[in-house]
């Protein structure tokens, strides 16, 4: 994907992604009893500010070491997404289906009732170590909406 916007991006040895010498794509991986979580982040646009709240790295740091999509061209969301896509779909055969108002419904009961609670981002309020949560109060009216 990082290809096809023009962006010369490469594996490190730690697994993460690097571009003109900065982290443009962060990778982690667990396993627990046999099962085994792959997450990474890939930033469209970056805020500093924002990171070193969340993550308590100096802001300094990061516009060191962390490169977002933005940093190597004006590309719209559309354009990201559109490669994304095109990349992670390459040589698969799949479809695509609108979701429906009860799917919608569903998100949005499992959001309110599950995904963002406590109980389930913090562990019963004891976070596991390196993990990283966002308190929702910060983001007041997030809804998965159509």
């Amino acid at each position: 994907a990082f290809s096809l916007l023009g962006i010369n991006a490469k594996f490190d040895l730690k697994n993460s992604i690097i571009a003109e010498n900065k982290k443009i794509c962060g990778n982690a991986q667990t396993r627990i009893l046999g099962p085994i979580l792959q997450h990474g982040s890939i930033f469209y646009s970056l805020n500093p500010e924002i990171m070193e709240n969340i993550f308590k790295i100096n802001k300094e740091e990061i516009k060191e070491k962390a490169a977002c999509i933005r940093d190597f061209g004006n590309f719209s969301q559309e354009e990201v997404y559109n490669a994304f896509k095109k990349s992670f779909l390459k040589n698969k055969d799949f479809f695509t289906n609108d979701l429906n108002n009860d799917e919608w419904n569903k998100i949005n009961e499992l959001l309110k009732n599950k995904y963002k609670t406590a109980k389930w981002n913090f562990n019963f309020n004891k976070p596991m170590k390196g993990s990283c949560h966002v308190q929702w109060e910060n983001f007041s009216g997030i809804e998965a909406t159509q």
